[in-house]
């Protein structure tokens, strides 16, 4: 579970590009998009998509909360509200973060639904492992085709010039990207 969290953290806050100048965190504080109660996109394939997706990652500590610690549901919702919290409050102070409310309230969710699929858990994945086996080769590759539309890549081919053009406006100081 250590390990999961550490993953889970770390891919929430990368690119990691902190804010580290007083005049930076000063501009973040006073932009209102900074800090919202529901992304702006909450209710397009993306957006739903998103947060399915952050609900589905807090189903393992729900689980993790009722069966190596013996709590209940609300230990599970809170300590996912702390967690998903916390990342949200670092995320305000990154460039490229933006503190989103609903985030956390889909952490609890995803924690919540953890702690009570745990009963069940043993007849849901011997019920359900003939057909994952077959279906993971089978939704892979739309996995991956969606996975790519869903961050924003697009079809095409890029010329060298382009390719230089984006490596030479690139600044290569490590965690920072905002100069």
């Amino acid at each position: 579970l250590g390990l999961y969290l550490l993953a889970y953290i770390s891919i929430a806050l990368f690119p990691f590009d902190f804010l580290v100048s007083k005049d930076e965190i000063a501009a973040q504080l006073a932009d209102p998009n900074a800090l919202v109660w529901a992304p702006h996109d909450l209710f397009s394939i993306r957006g739903l998509v998103s947060l399915i997706l952050k609900t589905a990652l807090m189903l393992p500590v729900g689980i993790a909360i009722k069966l190596i610690w013996h709590r209940s549901a609300t230990s599970a919702i809170l300590a996912a509200g702390a967690l998903a919290g916390g990342i949200e409050i670092i995320q305000w102070f990154q460039h490229s973060g933006r503190a989103e409310a609903s985030n956390a309230a889909a952490a609890m969710l995803g924690a919540a639904a953890g702690h009570q699929i745990t009963g069940s858990l043993q007849k849901i994945i011997l019920r359900l492992t003939p057909w994952l086996k077959a279906g993971i080769w089978l939704t892979a590759p739309l996995y991956l085709t969606a996975l790519a539309i869903l961050r924003g890549w697009r079809p095409g081919y890029a010329g060298r010039s382009n390719i230089e053009d984006v490596l030479a406006s690139l600044h290569w100081m490590p965690f920072y990207y905002h100069y």
